[in-house]
């Protein structure tokens, strides 16, 4: 009898065995012409592997389109709020404050990089948004949402090599700052689309602010108000 069982119990001991690694198998994911596994292996899954692996994402929209991740716009995925996006000839620096928007004049004198400073600050009355979610992009293009809550937030569309930032509210009142480096209101003069000096408040579709050598056209829809109060617009 004991011959009789020691085969069923010896083939039922392969068949748990085998059986294991079977069930945690990495599927592979098909892309275009390549592919990747759907999770790392086990014995790599450690450390900085697994912090990598298990971070959260900042999207709008958590879908399942792949997301690249050696764009100049990556960081906005991966961080909080992103640093640095270069779109040339801007630089902005999405914040708990609203968006930084740097116009850089010259070169640092060291020469690793351009010299930011006066930055145009795009936010909203009463605006604090939490973090900044990629929500769509394209070869040359990136939008983003600084969001404070489903019903309040901006979307932003830039692009590298775009002289333009695009800026869309939703229940939120857009304001404008022009601070120095330590975060002073600074001085600006207006002109209006011929290039003619103006005195706010003025209505329309667009403005112009110069401030710090630099120059910005303002578009909005017209009929908009444009006023200036306590060193915002």
């Amino acid at each position: 009898m004991k011959a009789l069982h020691l085969p069923q119990a010896l083939l039922l001991s392969i068949a748990c065995f085998c059986a294991l690694p079977l069930s945690h198998a990495q599927d592979v994911l098909p892309v275009g012409k390549g592919s990747y596994a759907s999770f790392p292996p086990p014995d790599a899954a450690k450390g900085k592997a697994a912090e990598m692996n298990n971070r959260p994402l900042f999207l709008v929209n958590a879908d399942e389109r792949p997301i690249p991740t050696n764009k100049w716009w990556t960081q906005l995925v991966v961080s909080r709020f992103a640093k640095e996006l270069w779109a040339y000839p801007f630089r902005v620096d999405p914040s708990e404050k609203g968006l930084a928007l740097y116009y850089p004049q010259e070169w640092k004198r060291e020469g690793n990089g351009p010299v930011c400073d006066l930055p145009l600050t795009v936010t909203g009355k009463d605006f604090r948004p939490a973090d900044s979610r990629a929500k769509d992009w394209s070869d040359w293009l990136v939008s983003f949402r600084l969001g404070e809550t489903p019903d309040r937030f901006i979307d932003v569309t830039i692009g590298e090599g775009m002289p333009y930032v695009w800026l869309e509210y939703r229940g939120v009142q857009p304001v404008l700052r022009l601070p120095d480096d330590k975060g002073t209101p600074v001085a600006a003069t207006f002109f209006d689309r011929a290039g003619r000096s103006a005195t706010l408040p003025v209505s329309g579709d667009c403005v112009g602010i110069t401030y710090g050598n630099r120059s910005y056209g303002i578009f909005a829809p017209d009929g908009t108000r444009f006023a200036a109060e306590n060193g915002a617009i």
